[in-house]
């Protein structure tokens, strides 16, 4: 389903069914970003339930998880921690068999050439494990529905519906001295909108440049990257949802 129509709210509803079933849910997320974005939110969403997360941002000296596996009935994760789990199982042997539902999200990770074929080696050995637990894939982006649905045993859904609409605009350039003014002119009719911009590039080096440039043109820019510790990151994030960049 399309970006925004809606993949986390089917989510929220099949955790909320699964929990007050008395049962545990796993939901998996490539994205640490996206990890620590949900948590406070499903802290207050799910109050009466002990939610935890573990990503590579926890499980450190001096900085553990909030709430331990064993404790959890609904754990925000992601595929790494989850494989760590399941190659370790008899350590989590006390939770793995009540975990009804895991929902898996960008589901499309299968095809990654790094991290593919750990998520699918996971959901594998967590189907031995507990072949009861039912699986929810979610992805905007994904061709081969019906033979990974096939693999799963289970049935595929799809939906064109998008409710924020899609404009393409390809920009020509002679050298690629010219990007950052491309890019400087963009950023500013969509600020005169009235909108914000996300700007994706390869590097982080290069999103730190870019960064600097924007803000000698006077953009209130901030850069992202995994590279950036937490508190780095979330706080960028802040400023971005509270208008404080652009």
């Amino acid at each position: 389903m399309p970006t925004g129509s809606g993949k986390t709210w089917l989510a929220e509803h099949a955790i909320e069914e699964t929990l007050n079933n008395n049962f545990r849910a796993i939901y998996l997320t490539p994205l640490r970003a996206l990890a620590s974005e949900l948590y406070p939110k499903w802290l207050k969403r799910f109050s009466d339930n002990k939610v935890g997360i573990f990503t590579g941002d926890y499980g450190k000296p001096g900085n553990s998880y909030p709430i331990p596996f064993k404790e959890s009935d609904l754990m925000i994760m992601t595929p790494e921690k989850l494989d760590a789990c399941t190659r370790n199982w008899k350590s989590h042997w006390g939770w793995i068999p009540k975990v009804d539902l895991i929902v898996v999200d960008e589901f499309h990770l299968l095809g990654d050439r790094h991290r593919g074929s750990r998520l699918e080696g996971t959901l594998s050995r967590f189907r031995r494990l507990n072949p009861f637990s039912r699986i929810l894939a979610l992805s905007a982006t994904l061709g081969n529905r019906q033979e990974l649905s096939d693999w799963l045993q289970g049935v595929e859904f799809y939906s064109t519906w998008r409710p924020i609409p899609l404009k393409w605009t390809i920009k020509h350039f002679r050298k690629a001295e010219e990007k950052p003014q491309i890019l400087l002119q963009v950023v500013s009719h969509n600020l005169l909108q009235g909108g914000k911009s996300l700007v994706f590039v390869q590097s982080r080096r290069r999103a730190e440049t870019l960064e600097r440039y924007l803000q000698e043109k006077g953009i209130k820019a901030g850069h992202h990257h995994a590279g950036l510790d937490k508190e780095h990151r979330q706080e960028t994030e802040k400023q971005f949802r509270s208008g404080q960049i652009d």
